[in-house]
């Protein structure tokens, strides 16, 4: 029998969008057969394996950590090194880009700053709404995941080239609508918004108003 290559997914609970997606790797006859998955959601020092996926994990490893496997890997939704940090994806929405790039790197302790292994991209038409800039998110992530698993223990390590800005961590406060602006103007903002835990908004005469929006499918 082959050798099966240990891989483990870390996933922060409060930030599981894309626990569900892996099911789709679990479950692949043909991974299965090379790999054995783990999903977890904190790093003991016992654990060690070939490959750790990183996913969307808020928290910053330390080396000791990220040395418990031969290959720690992110994978960050933008074409690095723009758009570092938090919220890529919707931070490109918002700067009204519909061509969505994604970088696997080698996870490192400086954020996002990791050599690349691998880029793809997305493109959206500009009506997507929160839930479905996710799914449409998730299935990129699996996308290159499976790519990447599939092709293991080959692969290429390259120096990110160039310079880029760093976002910070996007708040509640920063889904507010401008009041004197189009719905059209302000419709980047209304698709990003998280209808539940960071919805749109606006204020006027010294009131918020909530506005939560919905398509028709």
């Amino acid at each position: 029998m082959k050798k099966q290559y240990l891989v483990a997914f870390l996933i922060d609970k409060k930030n599981n969008w894309i626990e569900k997606n892996i099911k789709k790797i679990f479950n692949d006859k043909i991974l299965k057969k090379k790999y054995k998955f783990k999903k977890i959601y904190n790093l003991t020092n016992k654990f060690q394996g070939q490959i750790l996926f990183i996913l969307n994990y808020t928290k910053i490893l330390r080396k000791k950590k990220l040395n418990q496997f031969e290959l720690p890997i992110v994978i960050h939704g933008s074409k690095l090194p723009h758009y570092k940090g938090f919220a890529p994806v919707q931070n490109q929405i918002l700067n009204n880009k519909n061509l969505i790039h994604f970088t696997m790197i080698r996870a490192s302790t400086k954020v996002d700053s990791g050599d690349v292994i691998q880029r793809d991209y997305m493109k959206l038409n500009g009506s997507e709404l929160y839930h479905e800039i996710r799914k449409k998110s998730a299935e990129m992530i699996i996308k290159m995941l499976k790519k990447f698993l599939l092709t293991y223990p080959k692969y290429e390590l390259k120096k990110q080239s160039g310079f880029g800005k760093f976002y910070k961590k996007r708040k509640p406060d920063d889904q507010e609508l401008n009041f004197s602006k189009s719905i059209k103007e302000n419709f980047n903002i209304l698709r990003t918004a998280n209808n539940d835990k960071w919805p749109a908004f606006f204020k006027y005469k010294k009131k918020k108003y909530i506005i939560k929006i919905f398509n028709d499918k």
